[in-house]
């Protein structure tokens, strides 16, 4: 999935090694089926302890391959003569680059699509945090309704998920909440 914006759209690390321009323009694939695996786990088991995160970025060669078929497409757009007005000059990368250097590049550039999933992922596994109906395994009266019970990441965008994700919880949390009532006015 492109995401097109007129911002310039990289990194700090990026932004370091090349002079972008405020008014720049940026068309930069999102992988949507990555298949490597980060993890987040606690450094100890203080409940405001220390976080280990380790996205694992391209640690998949799958993600690697798909990320610079996702350049290349998108450096091809970029030269269409329907662009050629927009466009002054490429500045990350500055030109087109050999295979080897814009995988280089891509390894580099990297980042979060900042749509992270799955750390409390429902399901009834040993890794699950979360049950069908939303509900904190071991815990009773707490419920998570959000992006983090997917158990993987959606092939777009996931704010539609998370929507629907919501909406279940709140009729979910509503029917409990008539249930109640109905068994406390029978009393």
């Amino acid at each position: 999935m492109f995401v097109a914006v007129q911002i310039p759209y990289v990194s700090p690390e990026i932004a370091k090694q090349f002079p972008i321009p405020a008014n720049s323009f940026c068309i930069a694939p999102g992988l949507m089926s990555v298949q490597s695996r980060g993890y987040l786990r606690m450094k100890t088991a203080q409940h405001d302890g220390p976080l280990e995160i380790q996205p694992n970025f391209l640690a998949e060669q799958a993600d690697v391959d798909a990320l610079y078929a996702g350049v290349e497409l998108g450096l091809e757009l970029a030269s269409q003569p329907a662009f050629s007005e927009l466009i002054d000059r490429w500045i990350v990368p500055p030109q087109r680059l050999a295979k080897s250097e814009s995988v280089a590049f891509i390894r580099q550039s990297c980042s979060a699509y900042f749509h992270p999933v799955g750390t409390c992922a429902m399901g009834i596994g040993p890794e699950s945090v979360v049950d069908s109906q939303l509900r904190v395994h071991g815990i009773d009266g707490l419920r998570i309704a959000d992006a983090s019970i997917m158990p993987k990441i959606t092939s777009a965008h996931t704010h539609a998920t998370t929507v629907m994700i919501a909406e279940f919880a709140s009729r979910l949390i509503t029917q409990e909440k008539d249930m109640l009532t109905t068994a406390a006015e029978g009393i």
